[in-house]
């Protein structure tokens, strides 16, 4: 799992953008496994925030055991965002 952290949405709206090319492509022109991002920042709704954390708790294998493995965030995930 990959925590990719910004000071200001726009960056993390930027990276999401990126990963559609052209770092997924030359991930999977290489063979790697794509990213596949969840964003959280304060525009995603309470609900949505949760069910991500839930998915990551829930998780028995962080490889297959969720269906993505990147998480872009903004400063909301350092202000009451509690997970193990």
């Amino acid at each position: 799992m990959i925590l990719e952290y910004n000071n200001v949405k726009q960056e993390s709206n930027r990276v999401l953008q990126a990963l559609e090319d052209p770092v997924n492509t030359e991930l999977k022109a290489e063979g790697i496994q794509e990213l596949i991002a969840k964003k959280m920042t304060g525009d995603d709704s309470f609900q949505d925030v949760r069910a991500t954390l839930s998915a990551i708790e829930r998780a028995t294998d962080m490889i297959d055991g969720i269906d993505f493995n990147m998480i872009a965030a903004t400063s909301m995930i350092s202000h009451g965002v509690d997970a193990d």
